[in-house]
C-alpha cells in the first residue's frame, strides 16, 4: 500500500537548518534531568516536571513558599496495639495550570498522639502562582507496616501569609480521621515575593543536573566527521568552530543556523508509570519553541514499542467537521498510551509559553516538534494534537492562528493507519522523517496496519538529499547486517553531515520520489 503524501513542495519547504538543532535536541532528549534540590520537581498526575530555566519560574509564578513541618497535637489514637508513626504530606495545587500538583512526604522522629519532626535544615521550597487560588495542604497520616490511617488536614491561607517574617502557624486538622476541634498541626511557614528571593533559594527551584545518556561507543562519527571536511574542502581548518566538529551544534553553526545551544531547557517532563520523558526547550528572543520526546531506553519503552495493538485517538482529533475518515483514524495503542501519560503536563506548558494559538502575527510562535525512535512517535501525536487544537482555536476565534508547526522525527516508526497520516498531512505542511536506508525501526509495525506520515528524507549520493526514497523491505534491511547501526545517532550524525556537506559545497541537489 503506497504511503499518504503531502502536497508540499519538499525540494522548496525541507530546511537543513532546522533539521540539525531539532536533531540535536532528539538525541539530547536522552539525557535525564534527575532532582537535586526539595521543591525542584512538581507533579501533574503521573508526571514529574522539572523546571530548569529561572526566567521561566519568574514568567509563571510570582511568589515563593518556604514550609516545613514541626509537631502535631492530639491526634486520634491509633486502633491497632502496634505503636504507629506519623508522617505528613505537603502538597500544593495550582488551578491555573489545569490540574499541576506537588507532594512530598515528611516522616516524624517520634511516635504518639503528639509527634514532632526533625528541624529541616532547607525547607520544602513551593512556588506561588496565585495567592488566592493555590492551595497548600498539609495532610496527616500514620503508618504501622502495611496500614496506613488518615489523621486529618489542613490547608494554609496564602493570602494571610504574603510579606511576612517567617512563622510558626498552628492549624486545626480537618476531615474523617480527626479528633476535630482537638487535633492540630503546626508548620513554619514563610511567603515572599520571588523578587525578594535570593539567587541560592531561586537556585533550589531552577537548579538540575543530568545523568550520562547510554550512546553508541565507538569514534566512527568523529573519524567520519573529520574525514569528511578534508575530502571536501567545504571548510578550512581555520574556519572551523572552537568545539570538536562531532557535535550537533557544530553543523547547524556551518550552516549558519542557530546553533542548538541557543535553545535554553524550559522544562523536563518524567512520567514514571510509562517512562515517557520530554524536553521542552525555547528561544524566547525568536519566539521559538521545542518539544523533544525521549526514545527507547528502558525495557517499558521496549514494551511500547512491541503493543501493536490499535486505538482510536478520539481524544486527539477534537470536533473539527474536515477530519479525515472522522472514526476510522487508528493508531499505535502503545505509543497512544505513551503520549497521553504527558499529554496534558505538556500541553498546559506549551500554551503558558506560547500564550496560546491565534497569538498577532509580530508576536508568532514556531513551534518545532522532535524525537528519534519512539520519541518521533510520541512526537508525531503530539504534533498532530497540537495541529487538531489549532484549528478547533480558529474555528472559535475567527481568525488565522500565527503559530507555525512543523514535526521533524529520526528513525520514526510507523504510528497510524493511512487515514490518521493523511489526516496529519492535512493539517501539517511541514511533516519531515529523517530515515536511514537500513534502519530496522522505519520498517515496523507492518505496513499492513500501519503507514508513514509527511516526506522521508535521506541523504542519497554524493551527498544529494532524497524525498521519499523507496524503502527497502525489513528483510532486506535485517540481510544488510546494519539494520541495527543505521539506528543509531552515531549513524544518523554520519547522515546528516553528509547533507551539511552538500549544501556548503553547493553542488546539492534534489533527488525526489526516487
Amino acid at each position: 500500500m503506497a504511503e499518504p503524501t503531502s502536497t508540499i513542495d519538499p525540494a522548496r519547504s525541507f530546511e537543513l537548518a532546522v533539521a540539525v538543532p531539532l536533531a540535536s535536541c532528539s538525541f539530547t532528549a536522552y539525557t535525564c534531568a534527575v532532582e537535586d534540590q526539595p521543591g525542584q520537581s512538581y507533579k501533574t498526575k503521573d508526571t514529574a516536571i522539572s523546571f530548569l530555566d529561572r526566567s521561566f519560574l519568574f514568567e509563571t509564578f510570582n511568589s515563593l513558599l518556604d514550609i516545613r513541618v514541626l509537631r502535631a497535637t492530639k491526634l486520634r489514637k491509633p486502633d491497632i496495639i502496634i505503636q504507629p508513626k506519623a508522617f505528613a504530606v505537603v502538597t500544593t495545587e495550582w488551578p491555573s495550570l489545569h490540574g499541576c500538583s506537588s507532594a512530598r512526604r515528611f516522616d516524624s522522629i517520634t511516635t504518639g498522639t503528639d509527634p514532632v519532626w526533625a528541624s529541616q535544615p532547607t525547607p520544602l521550597r513551593i512556588p506561588i502562582r496565585d495567592l488566592e487560588r493555590d492551595m497548600v495542604r498539609v495532610q496527616l497520616y500514620d503508618e504501622a507496616g502495611w496500614s496506613v490511617d488518615d489523621l486529618g488536614f489542613a490547608v494554609l491561607k496564602l493570602s494571610d501569609l504574603i510579606d511576612k517574617p517567617e512563622q510558626e502557624l498552628t492549624v486545626n486538622l480537618e476531615g474523617l480521621g480527626a479528633n476535630k476541634g482537638v487535633s492540630t498541626v503546626t508548620v513554619s511557614c514563610r511567603l515572599r515575593p520571588l523578587a525578594q528571593c535570593t539567587a541560592e533559594e531561586l537556585g533550589s527551584l531552577a537548579a538540575w543536573h543530568t545523568t550520562n545518556r547510554a550512546a553508541p561507543a565507538g569514534t566512527e562519527a568523529t573519524d567520519g566527521m573529520v574525514n569528511y571536511f578534508s575530502m571536501w574542502g567545504a571548510v578550512s581548518n581555520n574556519s572551523m568552530p572552537a568545539k570538536n566538529p562531532d557535535t550537533w551544534d557544530n553543523l547547524g553553526v556551518l550552516l549558519g543556523g542557530e546553533a542548538a545551544d541557543m535553545l535554553v531547557p524550559v522544562a523536563f517532563l518524567d512520567n514514571g508509570r510509562t517512562d515517557t520523558q520530554v524536553w521542552i526547550f525555547r528561544n524566547v528572543e525568536k519566539r521559538k519553541l521545542v518539544l523533544a520526546f525521549r526514545g527507547t531506553e528502558k525495557g517499558t519503552d521496549w514494551l511500547t514499542n512491541i503493543n501493536i495493538a490499535t486505538c482510536k485517538p478520539t481524544s486527539l482529533i477534537g470536533s473539527r467537521p474536515d477530519s479525515v475518515g472522522g472514526s476510522q483514524i487508528l493508531v499505535h495503542q502503545g505509543f497512544f498510551g505513551a503520549y497521553m501519560s504527558v499529554r496534558k503536563t505538556c500541553n498546559v506548558l506549551v500554551e503558558i509559553i506560547t500564550g496560546g494559538f491565534g497569538q498577532p502575527a509580530n508576536q508568532a510562535w514556531r513551534v518545532q516538534v522532535t524525537g528519534h525512535s519512539l520519541g518521533g512517535a510520541l512526537a508525531t501525536l503530539s504534533t498532530y494534537d497540537l495541529a487538531s487544537q489549532k484549528w478547533d482555536y480558529e474555528q472559535k476565534s475567527k481568525s488565522p492562528s500565527a503559530v507555525s508547526l512543523m514535526v521533524y522525527t529520526f528513525g520514526c516508526p510507523r504510528v497510524g493507519n493511512s487515514t490518521f497520516a493523511t489526516d496529519l498531512n492535512s493539517m501539517v505542511s511541514s511533516a519531515w522523517r529523517i530515515t536511514n536506508p537500513m534502519d530496522c525501526v522505519t520498517s515496523v509495525p507492518m505496513e499492513c496496519w500501519f503507514l508513514h506520515w509527511g516526506t522521508a528524507v535521506q541523504a542519497g549520493p554524493n551527498n544529494n538529499l532524497m524525498f521519499d526514497p523507496q524503502e527497502a523491505s525489513l528483510p532486506q534491511k535485517i540481510l544488510s547486517g546494519a539494520f541495527i547501526t543505521d539506528h543509531m545517532e552515531l549513524r544518523y550524525l554520519e547522515s546528516i553531515t553528509k547533507m551539511v556537506l552538500g549544501a556548503l559545497a553547493g553542488s546539492t541537489k534534489i533527488i525526489s520520489k526516487v
